[in-house]
C-alpha cells in the first residue's frame, strides 16, 4: 500500500508480497529510506491505507497477514516533523 502525506511532501509504503508477506515501511522524499523500527505492524498484503492529516497517522486496514484474510483497523504511527521516521508503538485502533 502507499500513501501520500501532503503536510510533509512523503510517499509512505508499506508491506507487499513477492512469494513472502512484507512488513517492510519505506519512505520517499526525494531518496528512499527504509524505515527500521520495533512494533511494525504485521506483514501484510492486499491492504489499503489513508493518511490522516489530523493525526500524522497512517491508517492500515484489512489485507492479507500469516492468519489469512484480516478485517482489523490499525493506526500505524505517527510522524513528527522533528523526527525522520514514523513512530511505531502509538496504535489507535
Amino acid at each position: 500500500m502507499a500513501v501520500w502525506d501532503s503536510i510533509h511532501s512523503v510517499l509512505w509504503i508499506h508491506g507487499g508480497y513477492d512469494g513472502n508477506l512484507k512488513s517492510d515501511l519505506w519512505k520517499y522524499d526525494s531518496d528512499w529510506s527504509l524505515i527500521q523500527t520495533p512494533n511494525m505492524p504485521s506483514a501484510r498484503a492486499q491492504h489499503v491505507a489513508v493518511w490522516d492529516d489530523a493525526r500524522l497517522a497512517i491508517w492500515l486496514h484489512g489485507g492479507y497477514d500469516e492468519q489469512g484474510a484480516s478485517a482489523k483497523m490499525k493506526g500505524m504511527g505517527t510522524y513528527r516533523k522533528t523526527d525522520t521516521d514514523m513512530l511505531f508503538g502509538r496504535h489507535f485502533g
